[in-house]
Parts: C-alpha cells; sequence; structure tokens
C-alpha cells in the first residue's frame, strides 16, 4: 500500500534508529555520516506523520549532506594560523584565518579564507606564508652609537642619524637607506 511507511531518502546520513522502513508516529534522529557535512544544523529530529493519507518525516527533511573539504591546519614555516585548530583537525570550508608571524617576518595583507578549488579540494584563497622582513639587515648604528637590533624597528619608520660632520643618514625602515654627506664630497647614495 503505498504511503503505508516511511523511508529516509537522504544520502550520507545516519539515523537513529537504524531501520530502512519507520512506522507512523516513530521519530528519528538525522546527521550527516563521517567525511560529509550538512547544510543546515544538525542533529534533525523529525517523526514519520501522515499527511492527506500519505506517512511523510515531519518536518520535512531539506537536510543534505555533501563531502567534508576542508584546508589544512598546518601553519606556515616562520608563524601559525589563528584561530588554532584543537587536535590537528582541519578548517572547515569558508573559514576565515589570520597568520601570526615570528619576529623579523610579516603575515599576508589580509586574511586567508578555506575555499573549494577547481578540483573540489579544499585550499585558502591566499597562501598563509610569514614573509621576511625586507630592508636593513642586521644591525643599526645610530648616532649616539647604540646598536639597535633591525627586527625591532618597524617598517615605515623615519631614521635620521647623523654620523660625522656633514653626513646625515635618512631611512625610511624596509627601504633602504639614503646617506646625504654634505661635507667635501656633496654626494647623495641610496645603499
Amino acid at each position: 500500500m503505498m504511503g503505508s511507511e516511511c523511508r529516509l531518502a537522504v544520502a550520507n546520513t545516519i539515523a537513529t534508529p537504524i531501520k530502512d522502513i519507520y512506522e507512523e508516529g516513530e521519530n528519528i534522529t538525522v546527521r550527516c555520516a563521517e567525511g560529509f557535512q550538512p547544510n543546515m544544523p544538525t542533529p534533525i529530529v523529525a517523526s514519520c506523520t501522515r499527511i492527506k493519507e500519505k506517512l511523510v518525516f515531519f518536518p520535512g527533511l531539506a537536510l543534505t549532506c555533501t563531502p567534508a573539504v576542508s584546508c589544512p591546519s598546518v601553519g606556515p614555516e616562520n608563524g601559525v594560523l589563528i584561530p588554532p585548530q584543537v587536535n590537528g583537525n582541519n578548517y572547515t570550508l569558508h573559514t576565515t584565518v589570520r597568520v601570526n608571524c615570528d619576529e623579523g617576518f610579516e603575515p599576508p595583507k589580509r586574511m586567508v579564507t578555506c575555499i573549494l578549488n577547481r578540483q573540489g579540494a579544499g585550499e585558502f584563497d591566499y597562501t598563509p606564508a610569514c614573509y621576511r622582513v625586507k630592508g636593513l639587515s642586521g644591525r643599526v648604528e645610530t648616532s649616539v652609537g647604540k646598536a639597535q637590533d633591525r627586527t625591532q624597528l618597524n617598517p615605515g619608520i623615519v631614521l635620521l642619524m647623523v654620523l660625522g660632520v656633514g653626513t646625515v643618514v635618512v631611512a625610511v625602515v624596509g627601504a633602504g637607506l639614503l646617506v646625504h654627506n654634505r661635507g667635501l664630497h656633496n654626494s647623495n647614495k641610496i645603499c
């Protein structure tokens, strides 16, 4: 007899209790199987209910379970992804993370998001990498003779150093040095 039983017709799901046929009034709990992600919050509780002489699950099961796509939780060399994933789990599709880099390295200029690539796999939309800070290297000698580690200087800081009579060094951290000599040689050099 048509409509005398309920059958679960949602692919890639697990229903509790596990059965092929459900009777009128019987409740089920449905969630996506391992390795699949739901299109809505789960689990869903539904009841085999008679509507217009037909048995159906109510509320209706608009649940779809698609293969889970994720991006690796391994952080970049010389940095980490924020927020970190717990127990090595991967980031799920559409998760946005920030790259936090070690001293002397800078993160990308934007957040990175786990997206679906053309092959149907998960990947970040931008490489979550840490880049070595460009510009000055080593230690910078200031006009008062104190050495300062270059990694303590933020990009964009302007340094003005007087090295001797008539010689001025102007530097924008990350952009190189301009040496202006007003002494005997009257020359400008970019180092």
